[in-house]
This record gives structure tokens, C-alpha cells and sequence, in this order.
């Protein structure tokens, strides 16, 4: 399996200072956002050109995933894989294990599903 990019997701409660702290911490820069009823609801940043982080709001992440809906932030988030070929994986792992969310298409035109591994942690994969 080859992985193109590894993008860690956080759970926050305002992804607009959110943000903000990371432009003022690191000089990260938006790359792409989310709106959802003119609030942003997602965010991906770079820290540099090959680094980078993404911000999902905790209600954002609690319709998408049960999971998410009673856990905390700080500590809680979403491992994002980009990979090239995401219908031969997904083929290849969704009996080794537990499919949180299989196969489908998002609203950015992206192919994604995610798992969950041993100890928990939400693995999610995108091709796009």
C-alpha cells in the first residue's frame, strides 16, 4: 500500500479559531474549507508543503460518526490516509476490520470509508 499524505483531524469546537491559533502559532495557512450555515464547520491547514492538519467541529464530527458524539476534544481524532487506489483497499481491509463508514463519495468529491483499529482510533481513508 502506498500512502500519498497522512493529515491528522481534531476535534474542536470552533474551527474559525482554530484557525486563527495555528496562523498565529505556526504561520499555517488555510488551504480548504467547509461552510455550514455561514459557520465553518472544516478546515485543512498546511504547516508547511508537505504538512498538514485538519480541523472538524465536534458537531460536524458527531453526525458523521456516532462515535464521536459523547467523547470530549482534546485527544480526540481521526487518522486521514490519502491513497491511490481506495476501491482495492477498501476491498482488501473491510473484513479485517470493524467499517465504521464504508465506501461512499462525499459532498467535495472525494471516495473515502473509514475503520477503526485495535485500540479504537478512527483510521479514515480518501482517495481524491
Amino acid at each position: 500500500m502506498i500512502i500519498k499524505e497522512f493529515t491528522p483531524e481534531l476535534m474542536v469546537n470552533n474551527v474559525s479559531e482554530s484557525i486563527s491559533f495555528y496562523k498565529s502559532l505556526l504561520e499555517a495557512k488555510p488551504i480548504a474549507t467547509e461552510e455550514e450555515e455561514g459557520r465553518l464547520v472544516w478546515a485543512k491547514i498546511a504547516l508547511n508543503t508537505q504538512i498538514h492538519l485538519s480541523f472538524k467541529s465536534k458537531e460536524k464530527l458527531g453526525s458523521e460518526y456516532s462515535f464521536f458524539k459523547n467523547i470530549k476534544t482534546g485527544g480526540s481524532f481521526t487518522l486521514c490516509f490519502n491513497v491511490p487506489d481506495i476501491h482495492a483497499l477498501y476491498n482488501s481491509v473491510q473484513s479485517k476490520a470493524e467499517v465504521i463508514n464504508p465506501l461512499h463519495e462525499t459532498e467535495c468529491k472525494l471516495f473515502e470509508f473509514s475503520i477503526k483499529d485495535l485500540d479504537g482510533y478512527l483510521l479514515t481513508f480518501l482517495e481524491g
